[in-house]
Formats: structure tokens, sequence, C-alpha cells
């Protein structure tokens, strides 16, 4: 399971189909790797822009950004769910040769001001309001984030019983969130702070937390592990030699359009 969901790392959401949102890695939704893994670890990295080529954001002097997870209801249910995970990465505005072309903060980090403190300063002295955790549609569900970490769930999904979720339903639960209660919790801002994820396949074998600290660190034992476990998933059910080659890639042609690709068939007699 855990080599398997690697493969979240193409692509993204179809918010009409599931009510989520955004892309698991934004501004590399086309590319196969271990970014996924990555970003459930937390690691220090750069936010990638959508633009060809694309821009890397990180935090003062061209630094890795710290990294994180914010978990916030959608509304688009009685429960106030899907309950959405946002990474965020503390970083500088986005800048291009000195002028601040940022979208996301207040207008004081959107200010030319803040494309100087980055490019001058450091993490101890440059200004607070030009270094802040910022989220941009990079996204997850429960069942990605719960590869890692530990937490329950309740109605609707709702994410329970970790350090930082308020405790009563006035606080962190459907009713506070559906009823506007937020003077209580910032539904915003809230990173839970839950234990990492031991589940195991039993003696000798690794956690869950193990394995994707492994695959972050280490993408070629991502790829030997993911490769087996595609196949044995696509041929579940099946009895050996009972599955034929099917498909031609040679008959198909494919062009990067935007985020993706679109692809079409080039001989009729495939």
């Amino acid at each position: 399971t855990v080599a398997i969901m690697g493969a979240h790392a193409l692509g993204g959401f179809h918010g009409s189909a599931s009510l989520f949102k955004y892309d698991w890695t934004r501004g590399q939704a086309h590319i196969l790797n271990n970014q996924y893994y990555r970003a459930l670890i937390k690691s220090p990295s750069k936010m990638s822009s959508c633009d060809e080529p694309p821009r890397y954001i990180g935090g003062p002097q061209d630094t890795p950004a710290p990294t994180g997870w914010y978990v916030r209801p959608t509304r688009k249910s009685k429960s106030g769910g899907p309950y959405l995970w946002f990474h965020y990465y503390k970083r500088c505005p986005e800048c291009v040769n000195g002028t601040n072309i940022e979208t996301e903060g207040d207008g004081f980090f959107r200010s030319d001001f803040c494309c100087q403190e980055c490019a001058t300063k450091t993490v101890k002295t440059i200004h607070k309001g030009c270094y802040m955790e910022v989220t941009k549609d990079e996204t997850a569900t429960s069942a990605d984030l719960g590869l890692h970490i530990d937490f329950d769930t309740g109605p609707g999904g709702i994410p329970l019983n970790c350090d930082n979720f308020a405790v009563g339903q006035y606080k962190w639960g459907p009713q506070a969130i559906m009823y506007g209660q937020e003077r209580f919790v910032d539904y915003y801002r809230t990173e839970p702070n839950c234990p990492l994820q031991k589940l195991d396949d039993g003696p000798g074998t690794m956690a869950m937390h193990q394995l994707v600290e492994l695959y972050a660190e280490n993408q070629q034992r991502w790829v030997d592990d993911f490769i087996p476990a595609l196949e044995r998933m696509l041929s579940n059910g099946y009895s050996e030699g009972e599955l034929k080659p099917t498909f031609n890639f040679d008959c198909v042609k494919c062009v990067r359009v935007r985020n993706g690709f679109s692809c079409w068939r080039v001989k009729k007699d495939c």
C-alpha cells in the first residue's frame, strides 16, 4: 500500500467527483518521482511555480523552506467535510528580478521590499512579514497523511485525537465547523501534530512511517518496490498466464498540456 500510493505524484484531484481539489505535487503533477513522500514527511523544499520553465521559491537567500501540513474543512457536506490537508511552505514571496509577483499573503508580503529582504537577509534577520507559512494548491487526503501519521476519524471523516486538535464539539468538530464557532480554534491553520503511524505487516517488517521516510530519502528503493507492487495490483484476481498484452503504446501519441497530457490514437488498426 505504501509503495503503490506514490503514484499520487502524478495528476490531481477532480473536484466534481470527489469534492477534493488541487494537486498532490503542485507544478510537477506530470512527473512520477518520490516527491509525494518527501511532502508527507515535511522535508525542507521549495515551492514550484506552474510556469515553463518553473521557478522554485524557498526561504531567505534561496534556502529550502521548512514545510508542514494544515488540515481544513471544506464545508461541502453536513459534517463540515471533506477534510483536506494543505501542504505549507514557510517561504519568501515569489519574486522575479526584484519585482514581487506573489499572489498569496497580505499586501506587505507582496511588496518589493520583501524581495530585497529575502535576497539579502537570513532566517534570523529577515522581517517576519516577509517570511511566512503559505499554502498554494498542493493538497492531500487523510488516506495520504495516514501513511505517515496516526489519527482517528469521526463523522464525515473529520480527523481527531491529535495534540493540536481542540477538545469538544465547540472547538474541533462538525457542529463547531458548520455553525461558525471559529473563535475557539483556527480552522485555517490547524497543524495537528499527530504521532507517527506504526502499523506494520508483522514481526520483522518496517512500520508504515518508516517506509514513507525510506522512500522519501531513497527514490530508487521506492521505484524497486513500486513496479512489482503495481504489477501485483493490476494482476489481482487473475491466474498466472491468464492476462495477455492488449495495448500497443506505439498506437498513441501524447503531448504536454499545461500540467497534464493530451493523448490520441494515431493508427486505426491498433
